[in-house]
C-alpha cells in the first residue's frame, strides 16, 4: 500500500484528548510563574475545571467537574497546556 492508499497518510496518531498526550519536560518547562499563568489562563477560559498549587508545589488538575485530579509538576502543567494549544490548532486548522 502506498502513501495515497493509505487512509490516514502523512498524519501522526494523536491522542484522543489533550489530557492524554505526553509532552516531554523541557528546560522552558520548568518555570513555576509560567505554570501559575497558564494555569490562570486554562481555568479562565473553561478548558480546564480547575487547577490549584498545593502548598508543597505540585498541582491538583481537573480537567471535567467529574474528571478525576491529577498531581501535576509545573513541568507536566506546562505540558499539558502546550498538548491543549495543540490540539485546538488542530481542529481549527481542519
Amino acid at each position: 500500500m502506498n502513501a495515497a492508499e493509505a487512509p490516514h497518510a502523512g498524519r501522526r496518531d494523536r491522542p484522543a484528548r489533550p489530557e492524554e498526550a505526553i509532552i516531554e519536560p523541557g528546560p522552558l518547562l520548568n518555570d513555576p510563574a509560567q505554570a501559575d499563568a497558564w494555569a490562570d489562563v486554562l481555568v479562565r477560559h473553561g478548558l480546564l475545571h480547575a487547577a490549584v498549587r498545593t502548598p508543597a508545589g505540585p498541582w491538583l488538575v481537573q480537567a471535567t467537574q467529574h474528571s478525576p485530579v491529577h498531581l501535576l509538576e509545573d513541568a507536566g502543567l506546562l505540558g499539558l497546556t502546550a498538548a491543549i494549544q495543540q490540539h485546538r490548532r488542530t481542529r481549527i486548522t481542519r
